[in-house]
């Protein structure tokens, strides 16, 4: 039986002719009731008496008993065709504003990775402005302030930020230096954002095991590792994990089989620590970026890029950008991160929010400009080997 055939079982039952496709360019139908053209009360006696006859919607009644009251309490009668006050209910007008960050994050603690990165700069320095205070694990911590533009501001070391120098290729200190982070805080954890990250381009006939080694301790061992310390602190304050993770996890990119491996592993990461915390109110995201200033920036640095063309590349990348053909930029990314760890997203948790103007829904054409960027550069050697000389 089709849904008009169901829908005409059920009216039948009632004594109430079903809206038939005939009436749809007729006017507005009352709830499948027979309808008085220019009468809309016509039909309420009607439908009061079916209502009170049947207990319930005049659809909800006929489906019967515990099925017909859910539908009447949870659906309004199916999706308003029970019950007729759904289209007398008024607008609701009273919105709120996305990304209250004041709210979220004023007197809240967090512990962040990458913050002297392009992305993560923004994502501490938004942090900061919202009121919390944050631990910023990086590498050199004398880049923080050149990274965030914190000059003239009154953004203080020791008061709103609590820079620790980490090695995250170096295991055995991730613990100690978390617990040192903690202890900056006071112990009170709301949240852990990673944005760290390293990315490389190469075949993978070229590349070797050491890089292999290299790609997995930046971007997935040092996540599993502080997910792992921070969640009991975070069971404690039902806080968050967000984590910068790129599209390369979920489209296949020539040259990048290390890399994409590595963002795969993360975001399959994200999602069962999400799953394991969700019962202890501790959500888990994660945001997929795409092709960003940042990004391209390492890209340069991997493939030997000159400064025109890596021009070229943002270019030609910014062609398969759907919406408005350009790449992303830093704040679009770091933005994304911030509404997922505040209390605007509190009921989401284990999702890949993807940022990339929809340039994964693409054929990523700009890979056209690599194959021959590479042609032109190693000839029959690398660009053989990963993409072969003429264009497909």
């Amino acid at each position: 039986m089709n849904l008009q055939g169901f829908f005409q079982d059920i009216f039948s039952r009632q004594g109430v002719n079903a809206p038939s496709a005939q009436n749809n360019n007729d006017g507005p139908r009352s709830q499948g009731l027979p309808r008085t053209q220019n009468d809309p009360s016509a039909n309420q006696g009607k439908f009061e008496e079916i209502k009170n006859k049947q207990g319930g919607s005049a659809v909800g009644g006929g489906i019967g008993g515990a099925a017909g009251s859910w539908l009447q309490k949870n659906l309004g009668g199916f999706g308003g065709f029970g019950n007729q006050n759904i289209l007398n209910q008024k607008e609701d007008k009273n919105y709120t504003t996305c990304l209250t960050y004041t709210k979220s994050f004023s007197g809240k603690n967090f512990i962040m990775t990458g913050a002297t990165g392009g992305i993560g700069s923004k994502v501490a320095k938004k942090l900061m402005k919202a009121g919390a205070r944050v631990v910023m694990l990086v590498q050199d911590p004398s880049k923080i302030e050149g990274a965030m533009n914190l000059r003239n501001t009154p953004f203080k070391a020791g008061r709103n930020f609590f820079p620790i120098a980490l090695n995250l290729r170096e295991p055995y200190q991730i613990e100690k230096k978390f617990r040192q982070a903690l202890q900056q805080i006071g112990g009170d954890l709301h949240g852990l954002i990673l944005c760290h990250g390293y990315i490389k381009n190469e075949s993978i006939t070229e590349t070797n095991m050491l890089e292999w080694d290299l790609m997995m301790n930046l971007n997935v061992r040092p996540h599993f590792q502080l997910i792992s310390i921070a969640i009991p602190f975070l069971k404690l304050t039902k806080g968050s994990i967000t984590v910068l993770s790129s599209t390369a996890g979920e489209t296949p990119l020539p040259g990048s089989a290390i890399y994409s491996t590595s963002m795969s592993m993360l975001n399959m990461l994200v999602k069962c620590t999400a799953l394991e915390t969700a019962f202890h109110g501790v959500r888990v995201n994660a945001v997929a970026a795409g092709v960003t200033l940042t990004q391209s920036r390492m890209k340069k640095e991997s493939l030997n890029f000159t400064d025109n063309q890596n021009k070229t590349f943002l270019m030609e990348a910014a062609q398969d950008v759907p919406l408005l053909n350009q790449i992303n930029l830093p704040k679009d990314v770091a933005r994304s991160i911030l509404w997922l760890a505040s209390e605007d997203a509190s009921f989401v948790t284990g999702e890949i929010l993807t940022i990339d103007g929809g340039q994964s829904l693409t054929n990523n054409n700009y890979v056209d400009y690599l194959k021959e960027l590479e042609a032109q550069k190693q000839g029959e050697g690398l660009a053989g080997q990963l993409f072969g000389t003429s264009r497909q």
